[in-house]
């Protein structure tokens, strides 16, 4: 019943045919390289790529505190006899 609205006579048809071409046309455009949706990807993997170098400066800045503290706390409890022999 779909197929025959669309592809069928009369005013109707015509009026979705014409929506369906100006969509997809909406559609076109928004994928080329100047086009919102192209924008958008591009900004997202901007963002992504961001975290990734972010995640990378975290765990090294994790490295560099947690290495004092667990030595300072590794220290402290071999005076009082905890830990490893």
């Amino acid at each position: 019943m779909a197929v025959e609205e669309v592809m069928g006579c009369g005013e109707e048809a015509e009026v979705r045919r014409k929506r369906v071409e100006e969509l997809g046309e909406m559609a076109k455009r928004a994928v080329q390289e100047s086009g919102s949706s192209f924008q958008d990807m591009d900004s997202l993997i901007e963002v992504l790529m961001e975290m990734k170098t972010w995640s990378a400066e975290i765990s090294q800045l994790k490295l560099e505190i947690l290495k004092p503290l667990q030595l300072k706390l590794s220290n402290g409890l071999s005076r009082h006899g905890i830990g490893p022999a």
